[in-house]
C-alpha cells in the first residue's frame, strides 16, 4: 500500500474511532414555525452547548445530540444515517417532546438501520473505499452503487422513525449563503 493509502486510511480511522466528540460540521436546520432569526440563532447556539460528546454507539454522536435538540424544538434537521443524507421532524409541531426522548429515537433507529447492513457490505465497503483511493476505476464504481445502497438505509429508517412520530425525507442542499463576487460584507 502506498505512503498516500496508508495516511488515508488512518485519517479514517481516527475519524471514526475517536468518537466525534464534538459537532463536526455545520448541520442545516429549518424551523417549522415562524421565529425571528435572533431566536433561531439562539436556539442553535443552545443546541451546540448542549452536545456533549459522550454518546456512545453513533457514527455522529455530537451531530445526532444537536438534531436532537433542534428536532424537539420544532426544526427540520439533517441527520446522516451511514451513507444516507436526510432530513427529520416530527410529524407533528404540537405537543412537546424532550430531547432526550428524540435523541433515543434517533439513536435506536440508527442502530435498527445498522443491523440490517449485511456482513458482506460491513467489509467489503471499507475496502473497496480504500482500494478506490489507490486506484480510481474501483472508487468510481464504489461511488456509481453508492446512490441504491442509500436508498436501502433511508426505507429502514423511515420504517423505523414514521411509527415514533417523525417524517423523513431526502436532504437537499439549498443554495450557498456565501458572498458571491462583488458582494462582499
Amino acid at each position: 500500500m502506498s505512503g498516500r493509502g496508508v495516511l488515508a486510511l488512518a485519517c479514517v480511522l481516527a475519524a471514526v474511532t475517536s468518537g466525534c466528540a464534538a459537532k463536526l460540521r455545520e448541520i442545516p436546520t429549518h424551523s417549522l414555525s415562524k421565529r425571528s432569526p435572533a431566536v433561531v440563532e439562539r436556539d442553535i447556539h443552545q443546541c451546540e452547548k448542549a452536545v456533549t460528546g459522550h454518546l456512545k454507539g453513533p457514527w455522529l454522536g455530537g451531530e445526532l445530540e444537536f438534531a436532537a435538540c433542534m428536532i424537539a424544538r420544532n426544526y427540520q434537521t439533517f441527520v446522516q444515517v451511514l451513507d444516507a443524507p436526510l432530513e427529520v421532524r416530527r410529524a407533528s409541531i404540537k405537543g412537546k417532546v424532550t430531547s432526550a426522548r428524540v435523541l433515543n429515537d434517533l439513536v435506536a433507529c440508527e442502530q435498527f438501520v445498522s443491523a440490517r447492513v449485511s456482513v458482506v457490505e460491513k467489509i467489503g465497503r471499507p475496502l473497496v473505499t480504500v482500494a478506490g483511493l489507490l486506484f480510481w476505476p474501483v472508487g468510481f464504481g464504489a461511488s456509481t452503487a453508492s446512490p441504491a445502497l442509500a436508498g436501502q438505509r433511508r426505507r429502514d429508517y423511515i420504517a423505523c422513525m414514521e411509527p415514533r412520530g417523525y417524517t423523513i425525507s431526502n436532504w437537499k442542499s439549498e443554495p450557498s449563503a456565501m458572498p458571491r463576487q462583488g458582494e462582499g460584507p
